[in-house]
C-alpha cells in the first residue's frame, strides 16, 4: 500500500507544481488506496468505480483528483497546464467518450459486413452507450464506425452529415457515401469532386462517377464536375443536368471521357453518334456500342472492323448484328468477326455464309456456327474440321507411342 502511496504522491506533487506549488507535506486519504491502486497500474476507473469512491470518501476533491490523474496517467489527457487549470475543468464526457471509441475501434469490421445488419448492430451499439453519450452525435466515434463499414454514415446525425470534415472522409472512403451528405454539402463543389473524382482533400480517394447522382442540381451541370465524374465512370453522363452540343468543345471533351470509360455511353450521346472520333473511340472499348451509333458509322468499314474486332467470350452477342447490310456482306469484315466469335456467322450475308473460307474460320471458332453455314458446302466443312481434329489426334498417338517404344527399350 506504502508504495502505492508513494507513487500517487509523486503524481499528484507533479499536478500541483504545475497549478502554481506543491506542499511538501502531501498525504492521501487511505480509502482512495484502491483506486490509487488501479491508477499507478495504468488502468482506467469506470464510471460504477467513481460513484463508489464518492460513497467512501467525503473529501471530493481528493475523488476529482484519482479521476484526473488516472486519466492522465492512461494517456487520455496530456499533462499541461495550459490543457487544464484546475481539478474541476475535466471534461469527463470527452473521457467517456475516447473510453468508448477505443472499445468499438476493437471490434471486428466483420461485424458490419452483413448489410442487413447494419441497422441492427448499430442500434445495439447505441443502446449499449446510451446512458453515456449519443454515438451518432460522437465525431470521433461515427469517424470510426465509417471506416469499418462506410454505409453506418446513414445512421449518423444530421449534424454529422453536415460535417464537412466528416463527409469528406467519408466520401474519401467511398464516393457513394454523397447519397447521405446534407442538402448544404452536396451542393458543396469541394465535396461533390471529391466523391465523383477523388479530386480534393482527402488521403485515399475512392471516387465513383455514378455518385453524380446525389449531387445538386447546379453541380450535374458543373463542367468539371461532370467530367471528373464521367472520368471514373462513364455511365454517370445520364445524371447531367444540360444539354451537351457537338459544337462546343467543352461537351466534346465530355463525351469523349464518357465513352473512352465506357462505350455503351454512346447511347446517351445522340448529337455526337456521327462523330467518327467519339464513335471509333466508343467502340474500341465496346464494341456492342455499335448499336447506338449513326447509320452511316455503322457503314464505316474502319469503324465497323474496330467494332467486331474484339474476343467476346463472356458475351455471345457480336458488334456485327449492328453493321449495315453492306459490311455484312464484306469479307474481311466478317473473317474480322468470326475469328472472335464464330456465333457472328449468323449475321453475315448469304454470300459470307457459302465461302468455305469464312465458314471453316467460323466453325473452327466455335462448332456451333455450322448451323448457319449454307447447306451447299455445311456437310463439306464439318467433314474437314473433323479429319484436321482426327489428324491431329492420329498425329500425338504416334509421338506418342514412339515415346513409349524408346521408353522401354
Amino acid at each position: 500500500m506504502t508504495n502505492y502511496k508513494s507513487k500517487y504522491l509523486k503524481y499528484k506533487k507533479k499536478y500541483l507544481k504545475l497549478k502554481g506549488g506543491a506542499n511538501d507535506k502531501l498525504i492521501a486519504n487511505d480509502k482512495l488506496i484502491p483506486a490509487i491502486t488501479r491508477v499507478v497500474e495504468h488502468m482506467p476507473l469506470s464510471l460504477s468505480e467513481y460513484d463508489n469512491l464518492s460513497k467512501t470518501s467525503t473529501d471530493l476533491s481528493d475523488i476529482k483528483e484519482v479521476k484526473y490523474i488516472s486519466n492522465f496517467v492512461n494517456g487520455y489527457i496530456e499533462w499541461n497546464d495550459n490543457y487544464i487549470q484546475n481539478m474541476e475543468e475535466i471534461n469527463m464526457k470527452e473521457i467517456q467518450e475516447e473510453r468508448i471509441n477505443r472499445e468499438i475501434s476493437k471490434i471486428d469490421y466483420k461485424k458490419f459486413e452483413n448489410p442487413n445488419a447494419h441497422k441492427s448492430e448499430f442500434s445495439e451499439l447505441k443502446k449499449k452507450y446510451n446512458n453515456i453519450i449519443d454515438i451518432s452525435k460522437s465525431k470521433k466515434i461515427m469517424r470510426t464506425l465509417i471506416r469499418k463499414n462506410i454505409n453506418l454514415i446513414e445512421y449518423a446525425s444530421p449534424e454529422l452529415k453536415n460535417d464537412r470534415e466528416v463527409v469528406l472522409a467519408a466520401v474519401g472512403q467511398d464516393g457513394m457515401a454523397l447519397k447521405y451528405a446534407s442538402e448544404e454539402l452536396r451542393g458543396d463543389r469541394e465535396v461533390v469532386l471529391a466523391a465523383v473524382g477523388g479530386i480534393g482533400p482527402v488521403g485515399t480517394p475512392a471516387p465513383n462517377g455514378m455518385a453524380l447522382k446525389y449531387a445538386s442540381t447546379e453541380l450535374q451541370a458543373d463542367e468539371a464536375v461532370v467530367l471528373a465524374a464521367v472520368k471514373q465512370d462513364g455511365m454517370a453522363l445520364i445524371y447531367i443536368q444540360k444539354i451537351l452540343r457537338k459544337d462546343i468543345q467543352e461537351d466534346y471533351e465530355i463525351i469523349m471521357a464518357a465513352v473512352k470509360q465506357n462505350g455503351m455511353t454512346l447511347r446517351w450521346a445522340r448529337d455526337f453518334n456521327e462523330n467518327y472520333e467519339v464513335v471509333m473511340a466508343a467502340v474500341k472499348q465496346n464494341g456492342m456500342a455499335l448499336e447506338y451509333a449513326h447509320s452511316d458509322m455503322q457503314n464505316n468499314k474502319a469503324v465497323v472492323l474496330a467494332a467486331v474486332d474484339q474476343y467476346t467470350f463472356d458475351n455471345p452477342e457480336t458488334a456485327l448484328t449492328f453493321a449495315s447490310d453492306d459490311m455484312k456482306k464484306d469479307k474481311e469484315v466478317v473473317l474480322t468477326a468470326v475469328k472472335h466469335n464464330g456465333y457472328a456467322l449468323k449475321f453475315a450475308s448469304d454470300d459470307m455464309k457459302s465461302d468455305m473460307e469464312v465458314a471453316m474460320l467460323a466453325c473452327s471458332q466455335d462448332m456451333n456456327a455450322s448451323y448457319y453455314v449454307s447447306p451447299n458446302i455445311k456437310y463439306y466443312v464439318m467433314f474437314k474440321i473433323y479429319m484436321n481434329k482426327e489428324k491431329y489426334m492420329i498425329s500425338a498417338a504416334c509421338i506418342f507411342s514412339i515415346m513409349f517404344y524408346f521408353f522401354i527399350k
